[in-house]
């Protein structure tokens, strides 16, 4: 016999509308692990590239956890020098350095109760690194200027895009820090690799616009790698509603690296119509392309690569544009 069990998790979406939606097999395995971990009190690592959504999985964290009712502190801990990281993170006594006028709490005690977010944790400076293992073991840390220890209590989840095991190695990232976060790593998935939520994440981008993407442009958007992930995607889906005047977005909508534009591949190299392998012929603009895609490949001394940086068009985009010129010359 088999026993299903069926838990609500209301923090992530199947259908449009919410922040943390999908429903690829990638998406659905990342928040199984999202839901056993945030049951526990131990740290959790949320891995991935940029872009992914690791604020929105942190959160998603901490509204499962038996602490959701206090504060969620996110620290975005890039760009912060290591005087003001360490006043910041715990705070510091009055007259402790030169304008500190008042004592100033630090993030560390705003999230007494609640779940403390170390956004980009790769970026701590080595120096600090100590300072935060010292908390995470003995659950003490001291304000800035202070002689007295305070206790802390905090959920902390951690979250970056770096090798974290690689700057190990380097000797950049402490290895008992590392093995101290990195109890119950999560993985969150490139886009590329849940390529079928992305109508679901058009839909909810475009909940408010009253537009819809044409199904030509929802496959120009599968096609793309999406090296700047759900960011890049909400950008281009921005940028596509102001440039619609009715009420669907089009291929010529998108960006010209899509494939989509005015005109998707580069201009000839010349101006003069003689040297154009057709003469001066008029043709629909579909073939125009098609003719040309075949007649820049045979002349191009690159790889597809090359050609595809040439051209200003992504390289599955090119093969999926040639792999249709040549089916059509095949077939006339």
């Amino acid at each position: 016999g088999f026993v299903e069990l069926i838990a609500p998790f209301p923090h992530a979406s199947a259908i449009a509308g919410g922040s943390f939606v999908g429903r690829s097999r990638a998406f659905t395995e990342m928040l199984e692990l999202i839901q056993r971990g945030a049951r526990s009190e131990v740290p959790i690592l949320l891995l991935g590239e940029s872009g992914t959504g690791k604020e929105l999985a942190a959160r998603a964290i901490h509204d499962a956890s038996m602490r959701s009712q206090g504060p969620f502190v996110p620290v975005e801990c890039s760009g912060l020098g290591e005087t003001l990281f360490e006043s910041e993170l715990f705070g510091h006594a009055r007259g402790s350095f030169t304008g500190a006028h008042s004592r100033k709490p630090g993030l560390v005690e705003a999230a007494t109760g609640g779940t403390l977010f170390l956004d980009e944790i790769g970026d701590v400076p080595l120096s600090l690194q100590v300072k935060l293992l010292r908390v995470l073991e003995s659950g003490m840390y001291r304000p800035v200027g202070d002689i007295e220890a305070r206790s802390a209590d905090f959920r902390l989840v951690c979250a970056t895009h770096r090798d974290l095991d690689c700057m190990v190695q380097e000797h950049t990232f402490r290895r008992d820090l590392f093995f101290r976060i990195n109890t119950f790593p999560i993985t969150l998935p490139p886009l590329r690799d849940r390529c079928e939520d992305i109508p679901l994440l058009c839909d909810t981008l475009l909940a408010n616009s009253a537009k819809r993407l044409s199904e030509e442009a929802l496959d120009l958007l599968k096609e793309h790698d999406f090296p700047g992930n759900i960011r890049e995607l909400r950008n281009i889906v921005e940028r596509a509603v102001l440039l619609t005047d009715g009420v669907i977005i089009e291929t010529q909508h998108l960006p010209s690296y899509l494939g989509g534009g005015r005109l998707s591949v580069a201009p000839p190299p010349s101006t003069d119509v003689a040297a154009w392998p057709w003469g001066d012929e008029l043709l629909p603009l579909e073939e125009v392309e098609q003719r040309y895609l075949r007649w820049v490949q045979e002349r191009h001394p690159g790889d597809r690569k090359a050609l595809a940086e040439r051209l200003g068009v992504s390289e599955r985009t090119l093969y999926r544009k040639l792999r249709q010129a040549l089916d059509d010359d095949s077939s006339s």
